[in-house]
C-alpha cells in the first residue's frame, strides 16, 4: 500500500477537532500519516490531539498564527507519503474516502481526485450540486466560473503539488481555489461520483468574512485572468458585495487591500461597486458614489467635512487624514456629552447645527451602517461616503 500523507490544520477547534482527527483515522485505507499543524491555538485544542495514542499522527505546534495556507504548507513539507490529502478541522471523512479515491485513480490513471461533498449548516447543501451527470471533461470548465471543489476531498499524487507549488500564503481566502486552478491548468481532475465528506461551516470561518472573499476574488481574476472566466467572476463579486452590505449582525472586517495588494484599479473597481449597492439598497443620490470614485480624500481637501463616528474606526479615520493636513469640522454621533472634543475638534450630535450639503464621513464598524444610512435619510442627509480603506477592525 502506498502511504498517504493526510495534512490537517487547526486553530481554536477543541469543540470540532476530535470528529475530525477520528474520521481520519477510522479510514477503511490505513497506511496513512495524520500531520495535524497548529496555528497557536489558545484553547485546549493541542491537550485534545495529545490525548490521542496513534503512532501515525505526527503534531506540529506553531508559536504564532500564520493562517490556513502556511499551516498547510508547513505540512506539505515534510509529508512523506506517496500520495496528499487535506482534511479541515471541523468536518468529518465517511469511512471509505480514501480507499474509494485512491482505487478510482488507480484505474483512471490520474494524478489528483475530488468527490462532492455535504455542506451543513442553516441549510444543508451539496457540492457541487449537479455531480451525478459531470464527466471529467467539464470539472475545467466548471472551475473557470468558481470553486465546486473542497479542499478535504481533495487527494493527489505529492508530485503534483511539487510541480505546481504550495498555497500562496499571501492569501487570506480562498487560497484553496488558487491552487486548484494551477492544478487544473497542468493535470485532468477526476471526480469520485459519491458523497465521502461532510463539511460543516461554522459561523466564525474565513468563508463568511465577506471582506476577505471579495479581495481573493479580485486578486484570482488577476492572476489568473488567463483561466478564470471575467462575467462569472464578476456577477460573483456582486452577490458577495451585496451580502456584505445586507447582513448587518456578520462578524466581518473591511476589505483587507493591503493583505490582497489590490491595485489602485481594484481598489477603484471595489469602491464603485459596493457604494452602487449601498445607493441601490437606500435609495441615495448618486453624488454618493461619485464621491467615492473620485476619492474620498480629494473631495475632503478644504476641511468643510465630518466624520460620522468618535471611536476606535473614527479616531483611525482621522488619524490618517490629519497626516495629510485634513481635518474635519467636527466628529457627528446620536447622542454626545457636555463640551466632547477630539484633539480639539467639537464632537456634535446629529441634526444639531449639521450642513446636511458638506460631505460626511461614515467611519464606524460595518454592522452599523444599515442604521445610521436610516438616520441620515430622516434628516434628508444624502451626501455621505464610508471610510471603507480606513477601517482595520
Amino acid at each position: 500500500m502506498d502511504l498517504v500523507s493526510v495534512i490537517l490544520p487547526v486553530y481554536n477547534r477543541s469543540f470540532t477537532i476530535n470528529r475530525a482527527i477520528d474520521s481520519v483515522l477510522n479510514q477503511s485505507y490505513g497506511d496513512i500519516e495524520l500531520i495535524i499543524v497548529d496555528d497557536a491555538s489558545d484553547d485546549n485544542t493541542v491537550e485534545l490531539i495529545k490525548q490521542y495514542n496513534d503512532k501515525r499522527i505526527v503534531l506540529i505546534q506553531g508559536k504564532s498564527r500564520g493562517g490556513a495556507a502556511k499551516a498547510r504548507n508547513i505540512g506539505i513539507k515534510i509529508a512523506k507519503g506517496k500520495y496528499i490529502a487535506f482534511q479541515d478541522s471541523d468536518d468529518e471523512w465517511m469511512p471509505c474516502k480514501l480507499e474509494k479515491q485512491l482505487s478510482y485513480m488507480k484505474r483512471q490513471n490520474c494524478q489528483v481526485s475530488f468527490t462532492p461533498y455535504r455542506l451543513i449548516g442553516e441549510s444543508t447543501l451539496i457540492v457541487p450540486y449537479h455531480y451525478s451527470h459531470m464527466d471529467n471533461s467539464m470539472i475545467s470548465t466548471a472551475l473557470k466560473k468558481g470553486n465546486i471543489i473542497g479542499t478535504p476531498t481533495l487527494v493527489m499524487e505529492k508530485e503534483v503539488i511539487d510541480n505546481v507549488g504550495v498555497f500562496d500564503e499571501s492569501m487570506s481566502a480562498w487560497e484553496d481555489y488558487e491552487l486548484i486552478i494551477r492544478i487544473a491548468k497542468k493535470y485532468s481532475i477526476g471526480c469520485v461520483k459519491e458523497i465521502l465528506l461532510d463539511a460543516y461551516r461554522q459561523k466564525k470561518c474565513i468563508s463568511n468574512n465577506y471582506g476577505k472573499v471579495i479581495c481573493s476574488e479580485m486578486y484570482i481574476m488577476r492572476k489568473h485572468a488567463d483561466f478564470v472566466e471575467e462575467k462569472s467572476f464578476l456577477a460573483s463579486l456582486e452577490i458577495w458585495i451585496n451580502t456584505f452590505i445586507t447582513d448587518c449582525a456578520a462578524d466581518f472586517t473591511a476589505f483587507e487591500y493591503d493583505i490582497m495588494a489590490l491595485t489602485q484599479s481594484e481598489k477603484e473597481y471595489l469602491n464603485k461597486v459596493f457604494l452602487q449597492a449601498v445607493c441601490k439598497r437606500y435609495n441615495t443620490k448618486s453624488y454618493c458614489l461619485e464621491t467615492m470614485c473620485e476619492g474620498v480624500e480629494a473631495r475632503l481637501q478644504n476641511g468643510k467635512f465630518y466624520i460620522y463616528g468618535a471611536g476606535v474606526v473614527a479616531q483611525k479615520t482621522y488619524e490618517r487624514l490629519k497626516q495629510k493636513h485634513i481635518v474635519p469640522l467636527a466628529f457627528v454621533v446620536t447622542t454626545v456629552g457636555k463640551d466632547k472634543k477630539i484633539d480639539a475638534i467639537p464632537v456634535i450630535e446629529l441634526g444639531n447645527c449639521l450642513d446636511v450639503n458638506l460631505p460626511l464621513l461614515i467611519a464606524v464598524s460595518p454592522k452599523y451602517h444599515k442604521e445610521i444610512v436610516e438616520s441620515l435619510r430622516k434628516i434628508g442627509y444624502l451626501n455621505y461616503s464610508f471610510a471603507m480603506e480606513t477601517i482595520n477592525m
